[in-house]
């Protein structure tokens, strides 16, 4: 059966929804070695933007290894962003590490908070990210936390937390992890070039997933959450040299590359994953974490658009969408509304229904326009078929479900429904 549909303007679901709750968060980490690229980066898209990393010297002074935070912090306020400063980090130098040690002692604090509580004040901080990290988490930390948590209340300023996937600090008492705004769970790094001899995925939607229970079960409520995602992934090429690679690298050299998870043995997270995470913390947290923006491509592949799309969803004009249910795989379009039917492109889909490769076929004599999609309207694919050519699209780490393949030329049109298993 064939039936006319008119064009009309597709919204995500979940954009409209969100509406009536609390905005998602989408939290960005940007190290001070990359501020230079800020202005490549659409902060727009960010909730919170964290600074990493800052430590003191001995008198308890903060600094970014002398680095200018303020036009990163003018640019993020512009658009609407809080801006915290992250302190610590996961390698400290003997200096850092000998002043922490220290700063945290309590006849110290006082002194090292007031410090930092005018640091953020000539800053024009909106609050700290606190990422103090397996052996620097003493017995001092929690008493710490809860005396800057009593600083930062009476500033109106945010304290949030950098914690692993699944561990919790034996010196973290219930009542610091329940002083944290929210927390940022770092949901990669399962293995690296500290396991050299053990390559494979460092941050599988398996491992968000177990990361999300594991903080749920340690009694954080999932609002108080944020899944971490990387923008990043770990070459294990050389066994000798395992070294990090950026999502952003990737993309550059070969744009195939971003919606994989796996270039030989080169683990990180495309496009489809952060989609399936992103998701995730939809249902289950109250929001998203990034490590770390600098590392993103800054073109259509961009990861932070994906994640901002994934929740707020994109516009998708002239595409339909066939109802669950329904058998026919051809449809007609008419043009504006003169309802002038068109002939439909004729392009073959293999297999269907499928669960890890789909084949597209141009039968044209001429190039089409492929683009694929959810029944919602998310997009995942865009690209462009040679006449008499086909092409195979990676949907092995999809939701099953139902998908959109749409086909255009100029003024001829057509789409087709797929199964994914």
């Amino acid at each position: 059966m064939r039936r006319n549909i008119f064009f009309t303007s597709l919204f995500c679901l979940s954009g409209l929804l969100l509406c009536a709750q609390t905005q998602p968060r989408i939290v960005g980490y940007l190290s001070h070695q990359r501020f230079d690229l800020i202005h490549y980066i659409d902060v727009s898209k960010l909730t919170h933007l964290c600074l990493a990393f800052a430590n003191p010297d001995a008198k308890g002074n903060l600094n970014l290894e002398g680095e200018d935070m303020t036009p990163v912090v003018q640019l993020a306020h512009e658009h609407g962003v809080k801006v915290l400063v992250s302190l610590a980090g996961g390698a400290l130098t003997p200096e850092w590490e000998s002043a922490w040690t220290a700063h945290l002692q309590p006849r110290h604090r006082a002194a090292f908070i007031h410090k930092m509580m005018n640091y953020l004040r000539v800053n024009n901080l909106d609050g700290v990210d606190v990422d103090l990290e397996w052996k620097y988490v003493d017995k001092n930390y929690s008493g710490f936390v809860l005396q800057l948590r009593d600083s930062l209340n009476q500033h109106g300023k945010l304290m949030t937390a950098a914690l692993p996937a699944v561990h919790r600090y034996k010196n973290m008492s219930d009542a610091a992890m329940k002083a944290f705004d929210f927390i940022n769970i770092m949901a990669y790094d399962l293995t690296g070039p500290w396991m050299s001899n053990k390559p494979g995925p460092h941050s599988s939607y398996s491992f968000a997933k177990t990361a999300v229970q594991y903080w749920k079960k340690q009694g954080v409520s999932g609002d108080r959450l944020s899944l971490g995602v990387p923008f990043y992934g770990w070459n294990f090429n050389d066994r000798s040299n395992v070294h990090s690679m950026a999502f952003g690298e990737l993309v550059t050299l070969n744009v195939a590359y971003a919606h994989i998870d796996q270039v030989g043995e080169v683990y990180y997270n495309g496009i489809n994953t952060i989609i399936a995470k992103t998701e995730l913390a939809m249902e289950e947290v109250g929001g998203v974490m990034i490590w770390e923006l600098g590392k993103d491509a800054f073109n259509e592949y961009s990861l932070l658009n994906t994640i901002y799309e994934t929740i707020y969803g994109k516009e998708v004009k002239n595409l339909v969408f066939p109802e669950e249910g329904e058998e026919e795989e051809a449809f007609d379009f008419e043009i504006g509304t003169d309802g002038v039917q068109v002939d439909l492109l004729s392009i073959d889909v293999q297999p269907n229904p499928q669960d890890a490769t789909l084949t597209i076929i141009n039968n044209e004599d001429h190039a089409i326009d492929l683009q694929l999609a959810n029944r919602k309207g998310r997009v995942f694919f865009e690209t462009s078929v040679p006449a008499n050519s086909s092409i195979n699209w990676d949907i092995s780490s999809f939701p099953s479900g139902y998908y959109v393949i749409r086909a255009t030329d100029g003024d001829l049109k057509t789409a087709r429904r797929d199964v994914k298993l």
